[in-house]
């Protein structure tokens, strides 16, 4: 039988999170700060409680039921909101005492910069706060922001999204040409439309959909005829050290992956598109202390940045 819902508390709630998010009653116990035991013990209630298995082991984790899924999200909210209530008295987050994990997805282009604002600074001035960074595409990362599991996107924002996300412009990608000493354009140092869409490009390819540079490419007649796809930036560069193609790729990017004469950017008697990047995160975290810091932090750190205050990303050698 069902218990009565009197009996249901905050523990467990914040189990049903933990073995949501992890798929695992030992990690589950880590992040709770529970004994394994316990986390077993309220996962029976629960079960009792709703009628449901909420998870079934599998091979590699627990799955959750199609019961458990419809309702995370609802948890979720309300232990949120619990976090809000609990905060709201007056704190101030505090980097240099608090620990605390985010979640980033971050964009393939500028991510070098990215990586070095929201990791190795990071790391350097504030040791307690840990930044996991991951590309995902667009669609996947809203998907995140809405259950919970990614706390902030950085990157393209193509579509109109619902109210629940807040959005905020944060930087511009500039584009610039790359050819390596393989091409028979790299001793002229320019380029022109002709030789931008003849030649063939490398291109970083996430998903068969056109991008939207792809599509801004297009609409200024500048679409390649010729695309190489690859799925890292690694990859792209070690084909274009070895080949007679053309890299189109953000100018401080450029700048880290310039090893003596291999690669040369390209001039153009044409203009190339730029695309805005913004800060995308759910309203549930708008109240959260941690999470405002975290986004003043980006904020004032992009500004430097665009402002020449802070230096570019060290370059690497391919």
């Amino acid at each position: 039988m069902r218990k009565n819902l009197n009996d249901l508390n905050i523990a467990m709630l914040s189990v049903l999170e933990a073995l949501y998010l992890y798929k695992s009653t030992t990690l589950a116990a880590e992040k709770t700060g529970l004994a394994q035991p316990s986390i077993s013990w309220y996962l029976k209630q629960l079960r009792e409680l709703t009628g449901d298995e909420l998870f079934i082991r599998s091979t590699k984790c627990l799955e959750p039921t199609d019961f458990c899924t419809a309702y995370y999200l609802q948890v979720k909210d309300i232990l949120n909101a619990l976090d809000v209530l609990r905060n709201s008295r007056g704190k101030v987050f505090n980097p240099e005492v608090q620990a605390v994990q985010f979640s980033i997805a971050i964009p393939y282009f500028k991510a070098r910069m990215i990586l070095e604002s929201l990791s190795v600074n990071l790391m350097n001035r504030y040791p307690l706060i840990e930044s996991n960074l991951l590309y995902l595409r667009e669609a996947e990362a809203i998907e995140h922001l809405e259950s919970g599991r990614l706390d902030l996107y950085i990157g393209l924002v193509t579509e109109k999204l619902p109210k629940q996300f807040s959005v905020e412009k944060v930087l511009e990608s500039e584009f610039v040409v790359l050819c390596s000493e393989k091409s028979p354009l790299y001793k002229k140092g320019k380029i022109t439309k002709r030789d931008f869409v003849d030649t063939p490009h490398i291109k970083l390819a996430p998903s068969f959909e056109p991008s939207m540079l792809d599509m801004k490419l297009k609409k200024q007649g500048l679409l390649q005829k010729t695309l190489l796809s690859v799925p890292d930036i690694g990859s792209e560069l070690i084909l274009l050290q070895e080949g007679a193609y053309m890299l189109m790729i953000d100018k401080q990017d450029a700048g880290v992956f310039m090893p003596g004469n291999t690669f040369k950017i390209m001039q153009t008697d044409f203009k190339l598109p730029q695309l805005p990047l913004y800060a995308v995160w759910h309203r549930r975290k708008k109240a959260d202390s941690a999470h405002s810091w975290l986004r003043e932090y980006l904020k004032k750190d992009c500004k430097a940045y665009n402002d020449g205050r802070r230096p570019g990303p060290k370059r690497f050698k391919v």
